[in-house]
């Protein structure tokens, strides 16, 4: 079953270890930020998926976009929403309501859209930890063979999900609190 992953912190004391902790086991506001985009915004259901084995984040797809939002603030880290390019133009299509066939700036805006309105619901499910939090302008990377990668953070939340058929992550990852 994939659940959040608790992930030790160094650097950090008791009390924010332990707002750590309760944020790491909060997979339900991440299910219904997404649920709740995906509905609202593209008029499709969005499910999680509960995996039969641990994936390693980021290992599931060799080549794809990623869609990036930074936290700054109360929680510092970011949003990072990753899918292989065809599962990327069946989103925007869903968001834009109109066929696209090309991997292109109206996609790619999509997809950073998405991201932002995920990360934003989701920090809005969790006002005592985000009152002070911004979110940065949303980055998106495409292509193979590249790595994003964090400092070890205080939490991790990982999540597959499908729409339509289509499976995508969702991850939320801060390095502090």
């Amino acid at each position: 079953m994939m659940t959040a992953q608790t992930v030790g912190a160094t650097g950090i004391d008791a009390q924010e270890t332990s707002e750590a902790s309760k944020l790491a086991t909060q997979t339900k506001y991440l299910d219904d930020s997404v649920a709740e985009v995906f509905l609202l915004m593209m008029g499709v259901p969005c499910r999680p998926i509960v995996a039969k084995r641990t994936v390693v984040p980021g290992a599931e797809f060799n080549t794809g976009v990623t869609a990036i939002v930074g936290l700054a603030g109360r929680l510092s880290g970011a949003c990072v929403l990753r899918m292989q390019e065809q599962v990327a133009l069946r989103m925007a299509e869903f968001m834009v309501g109109a066929p696209m066939s090309a991997f292109d700036r109206t996609v790619k805006d999509a997809l950073g859209e998405a991201c932002n309105m995920l990360a934003g619901t989701w920090k809005g499910k969790l006002t005592e930890f985000t009152a002070n939090c911004m979110l940065s302008v949303p980055a998106v990377i495409s292509g193979s063979n590249y790595e994003f990668h964090l400092p070890r953070p205080a939490f991790h939340l990982y999540r597959l999900y499908a729409f339509d058929g289509n499976v995508f992550t969702f991850s939320i990852d801060c390095a502090g609190l």
